[in-house]
């Protein structure tokens, strides 16, 4: 296996990666021996990764991304059972349990 297929090999998995794992990330090219992506949660910023590490770096600094609507989704939903829960009139026989 000649550097250059193994070099595709890697970016082609790191690409699949970034594409799972951090879908804010786009993947517009694969070019010269980097992933090149756009951070549509930084002004569409272009990055360009060559290896893992790259992009765990990249991550690190840009800090964690709490504004996914996967993850949004998730708080909301838990907020509002919480505010429904509070929310719910007490029935006359609870009222004379003490609850």
């Amino acid at each position: 296996m000649s550097d250059s297929q193994i070099s595709n090999e890697v970016i082609q998995a790191l690409r699949e990666r970034i594409e799972r794992e951090t879908p804010w990330l786009q993947v517009i090219n694969l070019a010269h021996g980097y992933v090149e992506v756009k951070d549509t949660h930084h002004s569409n910023i272009h990055v360009g990764f060559r290896r893992e590490c790259d992009w765990q770096d990249y991550l690190r600094v840009i800090g964690p991304q709490v504004d996914r609507p996967h993850a949004r989704g998730q708080v909301v939903a838990h907020q509002q059972v919480e505010q429904d829960e509070r929310l719910v009139p007490l029935s006359k026989e609870d009222r004379s349990r003490g609850r």
